[in-house]
């Protein structure tokens, strides 16, 4: 069963504006139509995006978590029809994104949302590709500019550290996990949760290789595609994950975030181009990204 546009922007509208009768009337429609795209959405999701009271509306965990992503969504939607616009005018200008599992909380959208605030005539298209790939399509053309885990030694490709980030364990806020003095051996019995490799082949393998390096392989009892549904897994006490410190960013609940102390935990991310794509476009953009990674 498919969310419909219409039922993704009133999810967006009404955690906006946290009030029905406002909601509907930025929205265009009644106030009970829209009482019932939320009532049509919840049922199809199987719980509350926002709760009811005389005191007012307010979104649940879940109301924001959709309504952060169906915001990115609807952005892109838009940005195709713009695109589409200018295409039959004969204006096909465009950015061709590549970006991972560990930029995707903040580094890549709110470089996309800074950068189209200075450029909105730009056509942005965003895939999600693992490192390699993303270096592969750098190399034959098919993007312009990736964020990558670095180093990088391919003498074609031009990488820029941007930020570092970390793999910490995560675990429900009450399952009373604790590293200790031990540090992540002391996760050796627990049940773990992956990113999988077809996801993040780099993730997947630098958490096995953390885990070895304290002493043991983890029990994998579950592989997740997505970030988000990995700490989701993570919050119902499936098990217990390592995943990059700025996935707190994507602010699920019910979560405890853990450093393991390995110096091997941390790695840069950087932005990378061919070095033969010559572009003020590109330039543009990897400027936006530096400002907005020192933020």
């Amino acid at each position: 069963m498919n969310l419909e546009w219409d039922e993704l922007r009133a999810v967006v509208v009404l955690s906006e504006e946290l009030h029905f009768g406002r909601a509907a009337a930025k929205l265009w429609i009644s106030q009970p139509a829209l009482t019932k795209q939320i009532k049509r959405v919840e049922a199809k999701i199987g719980g509350f995006l926002f709760r009811r009271s005389t005191g007012g509306v307010s979104a649940t965990d879940a109301g924001i978590a959709i309504a952060e992503r169906a915001r990115l969504l609807l952005f892109e939607a838009q940005s195709v029809f713009s695109f589409a616009e200018k295409a039959m005018r004969g204006y096909t200008e465009r950015l061709r994104l590549g970006f991972g599992v560990a930029t995707i909380p903040d580094l890549v959208p709110n470089s996309v949302i800074a950068f189209r605030k200075l450029h909105p005539d730009i056509q942005i298209e965003m895939r999600d590709m693992s490192t390699p790939s993303q270096v592969q399509a750098l190399l034959d053309g098919s993007i312009d500019v990736g964020f990558v885990r670095l180093p990088r030694n391919e003498s074609e490709i031009e990488s820029i550290p941007i930020q570092k980030d970390e793999l910490v364990v995560v675990a429900s806020a009450d399952s009373g996990v604790d590293l200790g003095r031990r540090g992540l051996t002391a996760m050796r019995d627990q049940p773990f949760i992956l990113i999988s490799p077809s996801a993040s082949r780099s993730l997947h393998h630098h958490a096995q290789e953390l885990c070895r390096i304290a002493g043991f392989s983890p029990r994998v009892v579950q592989e997740a595609e997505e970030l988000f549904t990995l700490l989701h897994l993570a919050r119902s006490g499936m098990g217990i994950s390592l995943v990059p410190v700025s996935a707190k960013r994507m602010r699920v609940p019910g979560l405890r975030f853990l450093s393991t102390r390995q110096k091997q935990a941390f790695w840069d991310i950087g932005i990378a181009r061919s070095r033969k794509r010559v572009s003020g476009v590109i330039d543009e953009f990897i400027s936006v990204v530096k400002r907005v990674a020192r933020r």
